[in-house]
């Protein structure tokens, strides 16, 4: 686990940011939508402000001696075709390096806006299994530190003399089921004992916003207000970039009969110093407004 802290300097109220936790990807496997990433990176680089935390499973990291999970069937196009055979020849020598490759390319445009990297149990995998430590390499290309396989974040937003603050908690997340009620479960569990005010996880490739969680709380200090206050924690997981079926040659997903997952993901906007109305007495309280949005790729 990693604490980490994010500092921002902000001149107006009008203040508007942007954070995307992007994960699932499985960057090397036949059916990755990689045109659905591009439309994200895209939008990511069109925006100011916007920052992007990789999540986990950004590779597919299934190699030669994973007997469980290797088809050479469903080997991406990209890795074997339009190319001499030498460089086919190197591709199948370090399909990990490949995969890497590849990965970097599509996201260079926003290369320089990642704030950190989860560790997902692909990688996980290729580091206990092949002593291949892939958060390493990702995140010294990134710049951006390696957050192990959970973090709690903390951003500060200043302007001029006054600090506003966010408080999150990622992980790329464990388990899952395939009805439609096992997300908001799983997210409402791993919430609960988070003291902060965002929650991230996936893994489970189901795309979930949860309904924003209130939780009960007096001030520490001043006087006590007519009713304790509230406010809300968000959670969501961010969905996955892995077509469950596509047309060709059969994949793990498609076999297992995983359920279909929509093509969308999540977008965090803050607004650090607009202030909310979150009291039950209906007086102001300098909260920051957090809205995690849904968006279709």
């Amino acid at each position: 686990m990693k604490l980490m802290e994010y500092s921002f300097e902000s001149k107006t109220r009008a203040y508007d940011f942007f954070l995307y936790p992007i994960g699932d990807i499985h960057v090397g496997a036949a059916n990755c939508a990689e045109d659905k990433l591009q439309r994200l990176v895209k939008l990511i680089a069109s925006k100011k402000n916007a920052y992007w935390i990789g999540g986990g499973d950004m590779l597919d990291a299934v190699i030669f001696n994973d007997s469980k999970r290797f088809d050479p069937s469903v080997l991406p196009d990209w890795m074997l075709e339009n190319q001499s055979g030498e460089r086919v020849r190197k591709n199948l020598e370090d399909m990990l390096d490949a995969q890497m490759k590849r990965f970097y390319q599509l996201m260079a445009p926003i290369k320089d806006r990642c704030l950190g990297l989860i560790e997902g149990n692909h990688e996980y995998s290729m580091m206990k299994h092949h002593n291949r430590n892939l958060m390493a390499e990702m995140s010294k290309h990134f710049n951006a530190p390696d957050l192990t396989d959970c973090a709690f974040l903390r951003f500060r937003f200043k302007r001029g003399p006054h600090t506003s603050t966010i408080r999150g908690f990622i992980t790329h997340g464990h388990g899952g089921g395939r009805t439609s009620g096992a997300e908001p479960n799983i997210l409402y569990r791993l919430a609960a004992d988070k003291e902060v005010d965002f929650v991230f996880k996936g893994h489970s490739h189901a795309y979930c916003i949860h309904a924003p969680i209130p939780v009960l709380s007096i001030p520490s200090s001043g006087a006590m207000p007519t009713d304790p206050t509230v406010y809300d924690k968000f959670a969501a997981n961010w969905g996955s970039f892995l077509l469950t079926y596509k047309s060709g040659p059969s994949t793990y997903a498609s076999r297992a009969n995983y359920p279909v997952r929509p093509m969308y993901t999540v977008e965090c906007h803050i607004r650090p110093h607009v202030s909310q109305r979150i009291k039950l007495d209906h007086t102001k309280q300098d909260r920051p407004q957090i809205e995690l949005n849904q968006v279709r790729l």
